[in-house]
């Protein structure tokens, strides 16, 4: 189980849910049911820190991200990358986002990589949600950054803080 705030329970998601992680996504489909099942299937597949974190009760996801660790190179530094963050429409608006970004940072402290990543977001309104929560664009406008020693995860618009 990763530390998350009090009632969100947040851990790497294993085998077992493949079929409600694919369930959850499905609800606002961005890509083929087989893409979506091959993509789960191969994050399941991977070491960590990389994989997909599972927000909610087991065979009930509220939400879930994939992580993959990319490593160093000579133009980035290494990230922990974010991909496919998804929170049940249901659920939105209530912080889950937020903590599942919180569980991403854990992660990549605890393997020792500066940066969390994830491609520039469309709409815009979920590029500032981002910029809020400390990432930046970087030069090549294509992804977004956020250091790790930034300190905890937090919505600049409220008073709580994810750690």
């Amino acid at each position: 189980m990763i530390p998350t705030p009090p009632g969100r329970d947040i851990r790497r998601a294993v085998a077992a849910d493949a079929a409600a992680l694919i369930a959850l996504y499905e609800t606002e489909p961005v890509l083929t049911p087989e893409e979506m099942r091959r993509q789960v299937t191969d994050a399941l597949a991977y070491r960590p820190p990389s994989g997909i974190l599972l927000l909610g009760p087991a065979g009930r996801p509220e939400g879930a991200c994939f992580i993959l660790e990319h490593p160093a190179t000579a133009a980035d530094p290494a990230a922990l990358y974010v991909s496919n963050l998804f929170v049940a429409p249901d659920r939105r608006e209530q912080g889950r986002g937020t903590a599942l970004l919180a569980a991403v940072e854990a992660e990549a402290r605890r393997s020792g990589l500066p940066f969390t990543r994830m491609v520039v977001p469309d709409p815009p309104r979920l590029l500032r949600r981002y910029e809020r929560l400390g990432y930046v664009v970087d030069d090549t406008d294509y992804f977004m950054d956020r250091p790790v020693a930034a300190g905890p995860v937090k919505d600049a618009s409220a008073k709580a803080t994810v750690a």
